[in-house]
């Protein structure tokens, strides 16, 4: 019992004998996946990449800060830093974690195959060992696409960490999944809850068990009804408990247009549809916390407003939500991310807002001369505000 206890007080430690427990469990075969766990406030432990991840030891492990620079290598030149590392960190820096576990469970792949943008369940027991879940309740966790190198999947997951704030997991099609804990035993309890609802679900496919489903995002947008009564920063996430999503059609008959495309400058699929609306100029804009006065803009942009023109933008970096009104006066809440194509038509109330990344750079398209004239909503009588845009809009 005393072995046992002074085991799971040294990380390292901790670290090989998960990887050998999650090789067992067929989680961590053929040199794939990986766990890191927080050694101080800044400072973690990480497994090496491109190994038998079960015979690792305690002194093949690297010590990273949380900006990625190691602060101690392994006495092995032929050990290198986990291909996982930028998307460890994403987990570290947005929700504090204390450790974060990287599977290629069969289940995990096997899910991705079977949902489209989301895992979901309901009414299963083990949601409730998930952290701030209960059983009947939706679990949902974000599917992101793979790539080929798996440095390069950090934007992505960062931007589902974001968009799914009551999640502690990000799967990954065709590849696996990432899960987090504010510790390291309550990140075990997760993987272990995740899988068990994975093989569940599957279950109920095999036996052609109906899986319950609900409609909550699509490829195209995800947007969603914000919770007003939420006295909270504004680049939270402010969703209601049970989450009130909005459709694309739904957006669409606001007169709101969305594209998916790349995050290139260059794109034949933008410049076809500045052709089309007649987009004759550009520029672009960072809103970012590195900015001298991004307390100043941010401030600015997030007070509810209007254009006589439409107002486009194309994300080519980064992450934010874009707030609009619809018909019954509530606010409607639009995510966007690398690639995607905003269009707002004109006359409508929005604001924009950063999220906790606190960075976007976007291009903004105009018809005539770059401008950006902001209509300040008058007076809070929705009734005076239909007049107002009335006379205005004619």
């Amino acid at each position: 019992m005393e072995k046992s206890t002074l085991k799971f007080t040294d990380k390292k430690e901790t670290i090989c004998y998960l990887l050998k427990e999650f090789y067992k469990l067929g989680w961590c075969t053929g040199s794939g996946g990986g766990i890191s766990i927080k050694e101080s406030e800044s400072s973690i432990w990480i497994a090496p990449s491109g190994v038998h991840k079960e015979f690792v030891e305690p002194a093949d492990l690297f010590l990273m800060d949380l900006e990625g620079k190691v602060l101690d290598s392994p006495s092995s030149t032929k050990l290198k830093c986990s291909e996982c590392t930028p998307l460890f960190l994403q987990a570290y820096k947005l929700r504090n974690a204390g450790a974060v576990l990287h599977s290629h469970s069969l289940s995990a792949v096997m899910i991705t195959k079977l949902f489209s943008t989301e895992f979901q369940c309901i009414d299963l027991e083990m949601i409730k060992g998930i952290q701030d879940h209960k059983n009947t309740e939706w679990c949902r966790v974000p599917i992101i696409e793979n790539t080929e190198f798996e440095s390069e999947l950090a934007e992505s997951l960062k931007n589902a960490i974001i968009a799914y704030p009551r999640s502690h997991a990000v799967l990954v099609r065709n590849h696996g999944i990432y899960v987090w804990g504010p510790t390291w035993e309550k990140a075990k309890i997760h993987v272990e809850c995740y899988e068990y609802l994975f093989k569940a679900v599957l279950e109920m496919v095999k036996f052609n068990l109906e899986v319950p489903k609900t409609i909550s995002s699509d490829k195209t947008i995800r947007a969603w009804l914000i919770d007003e009564t939420l006295n909270q920063d504004l680049r939270l996430d402010l969703q209601h408990q049970e989450t009130k999503w909005v459709s694309y059609p739904e957006l669409k008959s606001l007169g709101v247009i969305v594209l998916k495309l790349n995050g290139e400058e260059q794109n034949e699929d933008l410049e076809k549809f500045c052709k089309e609306r007649n987009y004759k100029n550009r520029d672009q804009k960072e809103v970012s916390a590195n900015l001298p006065n991004y307390d100043e803009m941010r401030n600015l942009f997030a007070k509810e407003h209007l254009h006589a023109d439409e107002e486009i933008r194309y994300v080519m970096k980064g992450s934010g939500y874009f707030d609009i009104r619809n018909k019954a006066d509530l606010w409607i809440r639009i995510q966007v991310t690398k690639g995607d194509l905003l269009v707002l038509p004109e006359g409508i109330y929005h604001r924009y807002v950063n999220d906790v990344s606190n960075y976007i750079y976007v291009m903004r398209l105009f018809q005539e001369e770059p401008k950006w004239t902001p209509i300040e909503r008058p007076c809070d009588d929705h009734q005076s505000r239909l007049k107002y845009l009335e006379a205005l809009i004619g």
